[in-house]
């Protein structure tokens, strides 16, 4: 994952631009039953929509649970999704690249 950089009025910042117009849209959580399960609950808030299922394939924590939040920059138009994950004890944040 990559860093996450943020200015000083604590702004989470564009990783490919560097700017700081970014716009949450999709969020998705993933809650594993157990660690190393292959079920739990799914929940995504799309447009004013939420949706609940139990497909996990998503998840961006390989052994636990995650959040992954999608963003899209008004500067420079990418997408990037920002993951939280759970692993070995420990919370990781960084970005996934989306074209």
């Amino acid at each position: 994952m990559n860093k996450i950089e943020i200015n000083d009025e604590h702004t989470l910042l564009c990783p490919s631009c560097g700017e700081n117009n970014l716009h949450h849209c999709i969020v998705g959580v993933y809650n594993r039953v157990m660690e190393d399960s292959t079920h739990g609950i799914h929940l995504e808030v799309n447009g004013g929509v939420v949706t609940q299922d139990k497909d996990l394939s998503g998840n961006p924590s390989k052994r636990r649970n995650g959040i992954a939040i999608s963003f899209t920059c008004e500067q420079c138009d990418n997408e990037h999704i920002l993951n939280i994950i759970q692993h070995q004890g420990q919370t990781k944040i960084g970005w996934e690249y989306r074209k």
